[in-house]
């Protein structure tokens, strides 16, 4: 019978081995998940919030912002909010009308601005196998359209996307997961021309969707409203570079407004005889308390050949202006929500001003993004889609709801809607949580707005009883 210190010496080496692995694994418990690094850049917009959207009508104080500038940082962040049970929301260029982005101290922000790759545009192959098909690019979700702009315009062939949205300043990321749109019925909402998506699940899983692969799933996941993951990159279809013909005119707004059985039809007309067309309406551009002198914007693209129109301010000097116009016009705004009896004189001489019919061709990202400097004029908008009926007649009386109820404030001496009713057309979207899905690929959606400058009275209580009619007597969504 052995005795203790035989039975001592024979298991020392498994208790000290014991003891090791013990320690090593408390040691490796212990041990924290590299984070990235946590943003220095300011969202708070001057506020007292961690993040202001651009607008500056929504908040948010998460617990943590981070700025992943890589796949691996996404995953790693996705990974750590799930061990610490925290929400996640994501942010752009901040330039969402909604509280998509709003997380406070439950939960992490994500700002995508370091997912800035733009990937070598690349031929998409044909069902024989060739590389002869249309173009394609790659962006990584916190790519800004302005960027992506410069980028395609520099390639050899130059290339361009076929529509978009106004603005230049937002991130695909954004733009195409809300199911955001241009003024194309052809090229439909910008989220169409997507052909395969990238992004990170809740449990940290890079999934692909891929139109061509799985069309089904495909459709479901493109516009997916931030639910399924954190976007990381998108696949788009994008053109040759090519020119456009845009033409302003400035008509009396009852030529459109008026007899929806006639104006309707002269509407529609406009519409399908165009690549791109916009239908803006200026509140107060005539000299009268009702809408009869009042004009409409009305905006024509087309694909020309022609030689492009020359300019004898540079470029960049274009740019500057139309950002000084931008912060000028910012100031004009808030003049007048200081003193609303202002804004009839104020806007009737600025349209008169700005109202001399003209055309020029011009490169199509150019033609596109018109409103340059629409960044540093900070508004609020309140935006509704509608299927249009076969004459367009519902188009009519959509906005002319707007316009007489606009009136009514007017004559109470409240001026809700100081910049725009603005109105432009695509036909449905294939992605099945676009708000202008349809079965029918050839319907006809009305894309329609009311903006307003920042801080203007009466604009929530007149945008909210106009919505309530949108959507009660046209299904608007």
């Amino acid at each position: 019978m052995m005795d203790y210190v035989q039975v001592l010496v024979i298991m020392l080496p498994n208790i000290a081995l014991s003891v090791w692995l013990v320690s090593l694994l408390a040691h490796v418990h212990s041990v924290d998940v590299a984070l990235p690094p946590k943003c220095t850049k300011s969202f708070s917009r001057g506020s007292a919030h961690k993040w202001t959207n651009w607008a500056g009508n929504w908040f948010a104080d998460p617990e943590q912002i981070f700025c992943p500038r890589s796949l691996n940082d996404l995953i790693t962040i996705v990974n750590h909010a799930a061990t610490q049970k925290k929400k996640i929301r994501t942010t752009g260029a901040s330039h969402s009308w909604s509280s998509a982005c709003v997380v406070n101290n439950d939960g992490f922000l994500v700002a995508t601005g370091g997912l800035n790759k733009i990937f070598d545009p690349f031929k998409i192959k044909t069902g024989g196998g060739g590389s002869d098909g249309p173009w394609a690019v790659e962006v990584q979700s916190g790519v800004v359209l302005k960027d992506l702009d410069t980028f395609l315009q520099r390639h050899d062939p130059p290339l361009t996307m076929p529509s978009n949205v106004g603005t230049i300043f937002a991130t695909y990321g954004g733009i195409l997961s809300m199911g955001c749109h241009g003024a194309s019925l052809s090229t439909r909402t910008i989220s169409d021309l997507v052909i395969e998506m990238k992004l990170v699940d809740a449990k940290g899983t890079l999934r692909t969707f891929s139109k061509e692969k799985d069309p089904a799933e495909f459709a479901a996941a493109v516009v997916n409203l931030g639910l399924l993951g954190i976007i990381y990159s998108y696949t788009i279809r994008v053109d040759p570079m090519f020119k456009l013909l845009m033409v302003d005119s400035y008509p009396l707004a009852s030529e459109y407004f008026g007899d929806p059985s006639i104006g309707g039809p002269k509407l529609r007309d406009i519409v399908l005889g165009n690549y791109m067309t916009s239908v803006i309406y200026r509140p107060f551009s005539g000299d009268r308390l009702d809408y009869s002198d009042d004009r409409l914007w009305l905006k024509r693209w087309n694909r020309t050949d022609r030689a492009l129109s020359h300019s004898l301010v540079p470029q960049c000097l274009q740019t500057s202006l139309q950002d000084g116009l931008g912060s000028f016009s910012t100031c004009l705004g808030q003049h007048m929500a200081a003193h609303p009896s202002s804004t009839r004189p104020v806007l009737h001489v600025v349209h008169t001003i700005m109202g001399t019919s003209s055309e020029s061709v011009l490169r199509a990202p150019n033609a596109i993004h018109f409103t340059g400097g629409s960044e540093t004029l900070v508004h609020l908008d309140m935006g509704f889609s509608f299927k249009t009926d076969r004459d367009f007649a519902n188009v009519v009386q959509a906005s002319k709801y707007a316009i007489d109820l606009m009136y009514e404030y007017a004559h109470q001496g409240v001026f809700p809607l100081n910049i725009a009713l603005n109105l432009r057309f695509v036909k449905s979207s294939a992605m099945i949580m676009s708000h202008v899905y349809d079965e029918d690929p050839e319907a006809i959606y009305c894309m329609i707005e009311l903006l307003s400058f920042k801080g203007t009275p009466g604009f929530d209580e007149f945008s909210t009883t106009v919505a309530q009619y949108w959507m009660k007597n046209f299904g608007a969504r």
